[in-house]
């Protein structure tokens, strides 16, 4: 053996035996024997290496292994720790020997390593409701495809680049005073076939109570178009009661009306002006336990209405003249365009009361929602003491979280409204049931159709787009018939389809896009689209 394998068999020995004690000089008297009646201090376990080397046997032992030998004490009362057993060559000879060994290579690397089952219960198997989701999936890879690689990622693309340079920061800073409970923001309209508008939505939280709200939404088209809501909001009871004082003014000359029932056409189209002054008190009720919302209203309105001069499709026809025959449609006519050349002042009570049983985000959108609302309506002061009406109707909504907890919900909605005169009475052309808009057959203009009875039904996919953005597609049937659906039939639906992107930050304002088409009755001898809407701007809650 060399001089430089002495270093390594002295450490392979110290390792397998254990560490030395080193021993107190004979010159040097251990420090508790200068100490009367003192306790002897114990020591690790340790033993030298000359000891470690008189133990190991001359020959390989093959008898059974002897047990440790005890302990022993000093003349000091040092107690000495028992010896550990010699190790056998071969363990020595593999200690000694640096030579490396071959390790067999194991399995190569083809990815990520399964999950290993922790609990021993294995995979959880594949449920019903799991693998009846896939159908719907399915069908609507396409439309995912559009929504997720069109829509999705430049919009996503979009929202990250706001959140890194914190463009809402700046913009609170901008349009925000008071911590943020105070602020104006601007505003814009964009739908086609309607005249674009530009304005402002401000609030104002706490500036005179602490449970005391304002909103105000102005805007304008710098012409004949003009309209302005103002909100006072008192919260009764915190998150649950609020009672809302609104007065509104709405003076518009691009309303469309095309006729009342199923057989309205395209053709048929007629534009007229409106100027309606409204004021509202309402009681809303909202409790998030159980899923109820409702509010009830009452509701005093002036209604005027107008020839639009400037429009190919004026409702008085060239001579600019209501009443005449070259009307597009039959004006004061009691089952057509009522109450046109004299307006009338109204009073109605709007009551609307619905059960969810969602929860809150961020909790899964699987439930049931079930809405009943109904208005009654009575012509005030004279000449209009024969307006008197009542619509009813109910929407009841199924919702399916395909994700579980992604908010990726297919949904099932059907509404249908019916209005029944009272007393003979009379019913303004204004108040008849109407579709169209961003709530119901979004293919098509704001109260596209008007009828005594209407009918909705809508399969949509929402998906969220990011935080505050949801995305929609949906596909709806649906049209305006005549007294209590006595005309209704499949064939006489339309249909409505398009994407919609709205934000979900606020109950009070969302921000709205909506790509949408409109189609022919089902009965016409060539399904086609009739109306491609695009709608851009600002959507009010109150």
């Amino acid at each position: 053996m060399s001089s430089l394998d002495l270093p390594i068999v002295f450490a392979a020995t110290l390792a397998l035996a254990g560490p030395a004690r080193a021993q107190p000089a004979d010159d040097a008297a251990p420090e508790s024997a200068s100490q009367p009646n003192a306790a002897p201090v114990p020591e690790p376990e340790t033993v030298s290496a000359a000891a470690t080397e008189s133990a190991s046997p001359a020959q390989p032992n093959t008898a059974p292994e002897a047990e440790p030998a005890a302990a022993t004490e000093d003349a000091a009362g040092i107690r000495d720790a028992p010896l550990r057993p010699a190790p056998d060559p071969e363990t020595l000879q593999r200690v000694l020997d640096p030579t490396p060994r071959p390790v067999s290579p194991g399995p190569p690397l083809t990815g990520k390593r399964e999950v290993p089952d922790y609990d021993g219960r294995g995979e959880e198997p594949t449920s019903a409701a799991e693998g009846a989701a896939w159908v719907p999936r399915i069908i609507l890879f396409p439309v995912w495809v559009v929504t997720e690689y069109v829509v999705r990622w430049p919009l996503g693309t979009a929202a990250k680049a706001v959140e890194r340079y914190h463009v809402i920061e700046y913009a609170k800073e901008i349009f925000t005073f008071r911590d943020g409970t105070i602020g104006a923001f601007p505003t814009l309209n964009l739908d086609r076939g309607i005249t674009p508008m530009v304005g402002i939505y401000s609030y104002a939280d706490g500036l005179i109570h602490p449970a005391h709200y304002m909103r105000l939404n102005a805007s304008t088209s710098f012409a004949k178009d003009h309209a302005a809501v103002f909100l006072n909001r008192f919260e009764l009871i915190e998150d649950e009661l609020n009672l809302n004082l609104r007065l509104s003014l709405e003076q518009r000359n691009d309303f469309v009306y095309f006729g009342t029932g199923w057989q309205t056409r395209a053709r048929d189209e007629s534009r007229f002006g409106r100027r309606k002054l409204m004021a509202v008190a309402e009681l809303a009720l909202r409790d998030e336990e159980p899923g109820f919302d409702g509010w009830i209203s009452f509701e005093v309105s002036d209604n005027d209405f107008a020839c639009v001069r400037d429009s190919e499709f004026n409702i008085c026809g060239e001579d600019d003249l209501p009443g005449t025959g070259d009307d597009l449609h039959r004006i004061d006519a009691p089952d057509d365009v009522a109450f046109f050349t004299s307006g009338y002042h109204l009073l109605r009570l709007k009551a609307r009361g619905s059960l969810d049983t969602r929860r809150p985000r961020p909790a899964p959108g699987t439930g049931a929602r079930l809405e009943v609302f109904g208005r009654w309506g009575k012509g005030i002061q004279d000449g209009y003491d024969n307006i008197h009406f009542m619509r009813y109707g109910v929407e009841g909504s199924l919702f399916w979280d395909l994700s579980h907890d992604a908010q990726r919900v297919l949904g099932l909605r059907l509404m249908a409204e019916w209005l029944e005169p009272l007393d003979n009475g009379d019913v303004p052309f204004a108040e008849l049931i109407t579709l169209g808009g961003m709530e119901s057959m979004r293919g098509f203009l704001h109260a596209r159709f008007h009828g005594r009875s209407g009918v909705t039904a809508t399969l949509e996919y929402r998906y969220p787009v990011w935080s505050f953005l949801d995305s929609n597609i949906f596909f709806e049937v649906g049209n305006a018939f005549g007294p209590r659906f006595e005309d209704f039939e499949l064939e006489r639906l339309r249909g409505s389809a398009g994407i919609a992107l709205r934000t979900n930050t606020s109950r009070d304002l969302s921000f709205d896009i909506l790509f949408a088409l409109g189609s022919n009755r089902f009965d016409a001898d060539e399904l086609r689209v009739e109306f491609f809407r695009f709608a851009l701007g600002t959507n009010l809650g109150f």
